[in-house]
């Protein structure tokens, strides 16, 4: 009998990767389409929203286990109500999201498929109010209702997604492995446009959840000064993410289209609610002796920022950083009863 030459032919990587994405092919056909909650377009649906939801809750042990999740039952319980008051205006309220603040001193946030989310102590420690916070929690909601996350991972991973759908929910061994690859995938980013997308749609859910949506963009400013200085920064890790300074300039018109558009007049800030939780805020690396931490300062009549760098750090030169720390001007009038984050020397 004659032998089928392809019995015998070597298969390239080029085949297989050939017959992996045909594989994959035949599995979004018999999985279908869905309609993107966000955009509203039709997209590929490799995973269920269930399977979504368990590969998250999978992923989040990972999460944990690589950063700790920071133990301060106040401050875990004030992020979640912020996160949860933007998730009930958002495209996706069936799911059940969950905010959390991991012990790390970078300053980042991200989210995992399935309504995941997650802030640093490094984050929270540069963020100045309420509305700040809720414009980088937005953002990350807007990655979980798009489905980023999922489309991220089908892309990098290909046909080997398909072990990935198989292990999720299992006790199969190699899911360590698989929820490790699926957290550096995120880590590594979206792309340019589904950032962009994420900060126009986060504003929106911003607004709608009763934020001013232009207080993201005082926060973005901070950083991309700092970044003049320094490589990367928040959702900056890869090739494939917007500069800051970029995010900065559509963040701004973004803002102040919706603030055209919309009507509210009740719009929250939330200075010094959100810094009167940061009190006592473990600050840099925790491996410092002593350890340090933030302090929250409440300005009196007369005081200066001069007058106060020169009272908590003894020298009035340190009032130019105490006033970008706060995102204030270093000659700015202080109310009386304004807190103030006074970061450790």
């Amino acid at each position: 009998m004659r032998q089928d030459p392809d019995e015998t032919r070597p298969v390239s990587g080029r085949g297989r990767r050939r017959r992996g994405w045909l594989l994959l092919g035949v599995v979004c056909l018999v999985v279908g389409c869905a309609t993107n909650p966000v955009t509203a377009q039709r997209n590929l649906a490799v995973f269920t929203e269930q399977q979504e939801i368990n590969l998250g809750r999978e992923a989040d042990r990972e999460i944990i286990r690589q950063f700790g999740y920071y133990d301060d039952p106040q401050i875990q319980q004030y992020v979640n109500q912020v996160g949860q008051r933007v998730a009930r205006v958002s495209a996706r309220r069936n799911l059940t999201y969950t905010f959390k603040v991991v012990d790390s001193p970078q300053v980042n946030a991200f989210a995992l498929p399935g309504g995941f989310v997650y802030v640093t102590r490094g984050i929270l420690a540069e963020l100045n109010s309420e509305a700040e916070l809720a414009g980088v929690l937005g953002h990350e909601v807007t990655h979980v209702d798009a489905r980023h996350g999922i489309q991220q991972l089908t892309r990098a991973l290909g046909a080997s997604i398909l072990s990935i759908l198989a292990a999720v929910g299992t006790r199969d061994p190699n899911w360590g492995g698989a929820a490790t690859l699926i957290f550096q995938n995120i880590l590594n980013g979206y792309g340019r446009e589904a950032e962009y997308e994420a900060d126009r749609v986060g504003l929106y859910y911003v607004y709608q959840a009763g934020y001013d949506p232009r207080a993201l963009a005082g926060f973005l400013r901070r950083l991309a000064n700092r970044e003049r200085l320094l490589v990367g920064g928040y959702h900056s890790l890869a090739a494939t993410h917007p500069e800051t300074s970029q995010r900065l300039d559509r963040v701004e018109t973004f803002a102040q289209i919706r603030i055209q558009r919309g009507e509210r007049q009740d719009l929250v800030i939330g200075l010094n609610e959100y810094r009167a939780r940061l009190d006592g805020l473990v600050y840099g690396e925790r491996a410092a002796f002593p350890l340090k931490r933030l302090k929250i300062y409440t300005a009196g009549a007369g005081d200066t920022l001069a007058a106060i760098a020169l009272k908590v750090y003894g020298n009035p030169n340190w009032a130019r950083e105490l006033a970008e720390f706060n995102g204030l001007s270093p000659t700015a009038a202080l109310a009386p009863g304004t807190l103030l984050k006074i970061p450790p020397r």
